[in-house]
């Protein structure tokens, strides 16, 4: 993780860098402990927990941007939900035989 935020061409915020690396870790850290009961290889475990943990920055982006997304959706509903509930009730007419 640390060469490839190296490597990387943009200049990413500290936020991003510490963010990134602490979600590549905690996932590498818990797909090590689901692989050891399946994979018996160990080059082959350290192999999924580097893949996983190099993926995992961009999972969690999209995550929350997806969570900010339909946040935003939940607000903008309520919004118009008040609006609509603002309005006088309308009058019912009455039928006439």
């Amino acid at each position: 993780m640390i060469s490839r935020q190296l490597l990387s061409t943009d200049k990413p915020t500290w936020g991003y860098l510490v963010r990134s690396g602490v979600a590549a870790c905690v996932t590498a850290y818990f797909v090590n402990f689901a692989a050891k009961d399946y994979v018996q290889s160990e080059n082959l475990r350290v192999c999924i927990c580097g893949i996983a943990g190099f993926a995992s920055p961009e999972i969690l982006s999209y995550g929350l941007d997806f969570l900010k997304a339909k946040m935003q959706g939940k607000v903008q509903e309520a919004q118009k939900g008040l609006s609509k509930d603002s309005k006088p009730p309308k009058k019912k007419k009455k039928k006439t035989k």
